[in-house]
């Protein structure tokens, strides 16, 4: 009876260890490989904004940020800060801030931001 007991607990053992053998490992987790790096999202957006046609307050605005338009002469000390960041759900959020002033007007600070459809390279406001 000893013998048996020691046969069965045995062959326990090997059979969790065939079938532990046997199990697959889970799959990887798939790598999402963007289309744009950072600097070629930052890229599309202003080259998307600047290339609006018209006027009109917001898109005035908005090609503020990029140091606003070609027309204006600029003063000293103008910054800029750009940054874009990839979201889970594969839009670049790409925010622009700007510190200038043209002579004869009030220096100020222009933030926008924008989104980059790094699948299709699609810009817009969110």
């Amino acid at each position: 009876m000893k013998s048996l007991k020691l046969l069965v607990f045995t062959l326990s053992i090997a059979m969790l260890m065939a079938v532990s053998a046997c199990a697959s490992p889970p799959p990887p987790t798939p790598v999402y490989t963007p289309n744009f790096t950072e600097s070629e999202a930052i890229a599309i957006a202003r080259e998307s904004t600047l290339s609006q046609e018209g006027g009109g307050y917001n898109k005035s605005v908005l090609r503020d940020c990029w140091w606003g338009s070609p027309d204006y002469r600029y003063i000293e000390g103008m910054e800029t800060s750009r940054t874009a960041s990839l979201k889970k759900n594969g839009l670049w959020v790409v925010t622009v801030k700007a510190d200038w002033g043209t002579e004869g007007r009030t220096r100020g600070i222009h933030s926008c931001t924008f989104l980059v459809d790094d699948a299709t390279g699609k810009v817009r406001e969110p």
